[in-house]
């Protein structure tokens, strides 16, 4: 099983990175552990990724979660 953490960015005037987020989603082997967004809003792309954790700091993400992929 490979760990994914997403970093994704939906705050100020960006609004996401084409879908990108959504990469790994539903793909066999792979647990979506976390997606970390700095947006205070991100609970839409924290929910539609079936990530296990949302953070709002991918420093933070990354010391907690130690993923094969981000």
């Amino acid at each position: 099983m490979m760990k994914v953490c997403i970093s994704y960015d939906t705050g100020g005037n960006r609004r996401g990175g084409h879908f990108t987020h959504y990469s790994f989603t539903g793909l066999p082997g792979v647990e979506i552990a976390a997606l970390a967004d700095s947006n205070p809003e991100a609970e839409k792309s924290f929910r539609l990724t079936g990530a296990k954790r949302l953070y709002s700091s991918f420093t933070t993400m990354m010391e907690q979660e130690k993923p094969d992929i981000v």
